[in-house]
Protein backbone atom coordinates (compact mmCIF):
# COMPACT_ATOMS: atom_id res chain seq x y z
CA UNK A 1 0.00 0.00 0.00
CA UNK A 2 1.54 3.02 -0.71
CA UNK A 3 0.76 6.66 0.77
CA UNK A 4 -1.38 8.26 -1.42
CA UNK A 5 -3.25 4.98 -0.78
CA UNK A 6 -3.20 5.43 2.95
CA UNK A 7 -4.26 8.88 3.34
CA UNK A 8 -7.05 8.32 1.32
CA UNK A 9 -8.22 5.56 3.41
CA UNK A 10 -7.41 7.49 6.38
CA UNK A 11 -10.07 10.60 4.93
CA UNK A 12 -12.94 8.17 4.79
CA UNK A 13 -15.02 7.81 7.46
CA UNK A 14 -15.18 4.07 9.56
CA UNK A 15 -18.56 3.09 6.93
CA UNK A 16 -16.83 3.86 3.85
CA UNK A 17 -14.01 1.65 4.78
CA UNK A 18 -15.43 -1.20 6.03
CA UNK A 19 -17.83 -0.97 2.99
CA UNK A 20 -13.94 -1.02 0.61
CA UNK A 21 -12.80 -3.96 2.53
CA UNK A 22 -16.23 -6.11 2.17
CA UNK A 23 -15.81 -5.28 -2.00
CA UNK A 24 -12.32 -5.97 -2.02
CA UNK A 25 -13.06 -9.39 0.37
CA UNK A 26 -16.07 -10.55 -2.16
CA UNK A 27 -14.05 -9.59 -5.68
CA UNK A 28 -11.77 -12.68 -3.95
CA UNK A 29 -14.30 -14.98 -3.75
CA UNK A 30 -14.01 -16.44 -7.25
CA UNK A 31 -11.75 -18.90 -8.62
CA UNK A 32 -10.88 -18.61 -11.76
CA UNK A 33 -9.71 -21.71 -14.15
CA UNK A 34 -7.94 -21.67 -17.27
CA UNK A 35 -12.05 -21.99 -19.24
CA UNK A 36 -12.41 -18.91 -17.33
CA UNK A 37 -15.64 -20.16 -16.04
CA UNK A 38 -15.89 -18.98 -12.52
CA UNK A 39 -16.53 -21.66 -9.32
CA UNK A 40 -17.79 -19.43 -6.99
CA UNK A 41 -19.00 -20.24 -3.27
CA UNK A 42 -22.55 -20.91 -4.59
CA UNK A 43 -21.41 -23.48 -6.70
CA UNK A 44 -19.09 -25.45 -3.91
CA UNK A 45 -22.43 -25.11 -1.55
CA UNK A 46 -24.70 -26.50 -4.28
CA UNK A 47 -21.86 -29.52 -4.75
CA UNK A 48 -21.19 -30.08 -1.46
CA UNK A 49 -25.25 -30.52 -0.68
CA UNK A 50 -25.60 -33.03 -3.61
CA UNK A 51 -22.89 -34.91 -2.13
CA UNK A 52 -23.81 -35.23 1.14
CA UNK A 53 -27.20 -35.74 -0.21
CA UNK A 54 -25.58 -38.84 -2.66
CA UNK A 55 -24.02 -40.31 0.48
CA UNK A 56 -26.91 -40.67 3.06
CA UNK A 57 -29.22 -41.71 0.22
CA UNK A 58 -26.45 -44.82 0.04
CA UNK A 59 -27.57 -45.51 3.42
CA UNK A 60 -30.67 -45.45 3.23
CA UNK A 61 -32.60 -49.16 2.99
CA UNK A 62 -35.37 -50.65 5.56
CA UNK A 63 -33.79 -50.26 8.59
CA UNK A 64 -31.78 -47.12 8.22
CA UNK A 65 -33.63 -43.64 7.73
CA UNK A 66 -32.58 -40.45 6.49
CA UNK A 67 -32.66 -36.95 8.08
CA UNK A 68 -30.89 -33.93 7.47
CA UNK A 69 -27.29 -34.80 7.91
CA UNK A 70 -27.73 -37.83 9.67
CA UNK A 71 -28.43 -41.10 9.18
CA UNK A 72 -30.56 -43.22 11.59
CA UNK A 73 -31.38 -47.33 13.17
CA UNK A 74 -32.42 -48.85 15.80
CA UNK A 75 -30.54 -49.58 18.72
CA UNK A 76 -32.88 -51.63 21.47
CA UNK A 77 -36.19 -49.88 19.15
CA UNK A 78 -34.89 -46.91 19.78
CA UNK A 79 -34.00 -44.65 16.94
CA UNK A 80 -30.64 -43.51 17.05
CA UNK A 81 -28.48 -41.47 14.94
CA UNK A 82 -25.45 -43.67 13.63
CA UNK A 83 -23.83 -40.95 12.13
CA UNK A 84 -23.91 -37.67 10.67
CA UNK A 85 -21.49 -35.84 7.77
CA UNK A 86 -20.20 -32.50 7.36
CA UNK A 87 -19.24 -31.46 3.63
CA UNK A 88 -16.48 -28.69 3.91
CA UNK A 89 -15.50 -26.56 1.10
CA UNK A 90 -12.24 -23.73 0.40
CA UNK A 91 -11.57 -21.50 -2.84
CA UNK A 92 -8.26 -22.30 -2.13
CA UNK A 93 -9.76 -26.18 -2.95
CA UNK A 94 -10.04 -24.85 -6.77
CA UNK A 95 -7.97 -26.19 -9.80
CA UNK A 96 -7.71 -28.13 -12.95
CA UNK A 97 -6.55 -31.26 -11.56
CA UNK A 98 -7.02 -33.64 -14.52
CA UNK A 99 -5.71 -30.58 -17.12
CA UNK A 100 -8.98 -31.00 -19.05
CA UNK A 101 -9.03 -27.27 -18.86
CA UNK A 102 -11.57 -26.99 -16.76
CA UNK A 103 -11.44 -26.47 -12.82
CA UNK A 104 -12.03 -29.76 -10.48
CA UNK A 105 -12.30 -29.63 -6.75
CA UNK A 106 -11.57 -30.57 -3.34
CA UNK A 107 -13.99 -31.55 -1.10
CA UNK A 108 -13.52 -32.40 2.73
CA UNK A 109 -16.44 -34.97 4.11
CA UNK A 110 -16.84 -35.54 7.57
CA UNK A 111 -18.36 -38.76 9.33
CA UNK A 112 -19.46 -37.74 12.76
CA UNK A 113 -19.70 -41.53 14.15
CA UNK A 114 -18.61 -43.69 12.19
CA UNK A 115 -21.81 -45.92 11.89
CA UNK A 116 -21.75 -46.64 15.62
CA UNK A 117 -22.93 -43.33 17.08
CA UNK A 118 -20.18 -43.18 19.12
CA UNK A 119 -17.43 -40.11 19.55
CA UNK A 120 -15.52 -41.34 16.49
CA UNK A 121 -15.05 -39.48 13.52
CA UNK A 122 -13.26 -39.80 10.21
CA UNK A 123 -12.38 -37.51 7.44
CA UNK A 124 -11.87 -38.00 4.01
CA UNK A 125 -11.00 -35.61 0.95
CA UNK A 126 -13.03 -36.57 -2.69
CA UNK A 127 -11.59 -35.22 -5.58
CA UNK A 128 -14.42 -33.97 -7.59
CA UNK A 129 -13.80 -33.63 -11.41
CA UNK A 130 -15.77 -31.55 -13.63
CA UNK A 131 -16.98 -31.25 -17.25
CA UNK A 132 -19.10 -28.24 -18.42
CA UNK A 133 -20.05 -27.85 -14.36
CA UNK A 134 -21.26 -31.45 -14.12
CA UNK A 135 -19.66 -34.40 -11.90
CA UNK A 136 -17.75 -37.05 -14.10
CA UNK A 137 -15.64 -38.68 -11.31
CA UNK A 138 -15.08 -38.48 -8.24
CA UNK A 139 -11.74 -40.38 -6.13
CA UNK A 140 -11.62 -40.25 -2.52
CA UNK A 141 -8.46 -39.69 -0.27
CA UNK A 142 -8.24 -41.27 3.22
CA UNK A 143 -7.91 -37.54 5.23
CA UNK A 144 -7.62 -38.96 9.05
CA UNK A 145 -9.70 -39.44 12.38
CA UNK A 146 -10.03 -40.36 15.86
CA UNK A 147 -7.48 -42.84 16.57
CA UNK A 148 -6.22 -42.47 13.05
CA UNK A 149 -1.74 -43.17 12.75
CA UNK A 150 -1.91 -40.44 10.00
CA UNK A 151 -3.75 -37.29 8.93
CA UNK A 152 -3.73 -35.55 5.60
CA UNK A 153 -4.99 -31.99 5.40
CA UNK A 154 -4.88 -29.99 2.01
CA UNK A 155 -3.94 -26.21 2.04
CA UNK A 156 -4.51 -25.73 -1.56
CA UNK A 157 -4.75 -27.31 -4.99
CA UNK A 158 -1.25 -26.56 -7.38
CA UNK A 159 -1.58 -27.75 -10.14
CA UNK A 160 2.73 -28.06 -11.60
CA UNK A 161 3.80 -28.16 -14.93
Amino acid sequence: MDIRTFRFLKRLGFGSRVMIILAVLLMDQNAVGQNNKKIDTLFLSTISKQIKKEILNGYKNDTISVDDNCYYGKINGEKVALSCFEVEWNLKWVGDINKDGEDDIVLKVTDEGEGGGGNLYAYDFLVIYLKDGKIIKKDTLFGGGKFAMGNIEVDSVCIAG
